[in-house]
């Protein structure tokens, strides 16, 4: 459930929501929040290779803590973006931004409805589990190559 949430989210190119006042317009409200979405996740930030430059290279020491603090953060987080979305006149949108906009709305929703499910999470799944995810990250999403400036270990 979490990850097709992260990818429609970084899909429809949505941006961050602070404590700024509304955005001008509903994209760059989307650009904004889409890019603090990210920016809170540094594992969906490497695997997607969202940002470029030295936030990008930041990003990449470091791994999304998936602790309770966190979880809140990111409900807060799509609390303010559901906030911030209403403020946005429909009638005003075209009908990519008002899809985009339901599309937002529906999966911020599911992770604030999703709150009240943390605590019932299994530990070790199939398909989700820290058995996969944490090697998956590890692995795959944190490899770093000579693209980096690393070399290739040696295994001799």
């Amino acid at each position: 459930m979490k990850r097709p949430i992260i990818t429609v989210l970084a899909c429809v190119a949505l941006t961050s929501c602070t404590a700024e006042a509304p955005a001008p317009s509903i994209d760059a409200f989307f650009d904004r929040f889409t890019a603090d979405w990210v920016r809170m996740n540094p594992n969906q930030a490497i695997a997607a290779r969202y940002f470029t430059g030295p936030e990008q290279d930041a990003l990449e020491t470091q791994m999304t803590p998936l602790t309770r603090e966190w979880r809140r953060q990111r409900v807060e987080l799509a609390r303010r973006g559901l906030t911030e979305l209403a403020t946005f006149d429909r009638a005003r949108l075209n009908e990519a931004q008002r899809v985009s906009a339901d599309l937002m709305r529906w999966q911020l929703e599911m992770v604030v409805e999703g709150e009240k499910y943390h605590d019932f999470s299994f530990p070790l799944e199939q398909f989700a589990g820290a058995n996969v995810n944490l090697p998956n990250a590890l692995i795959i999403v944190h490899q770093r190559g000579p693209e980096h400036g690393d070399s290739a270990p040696d295994h001799d």
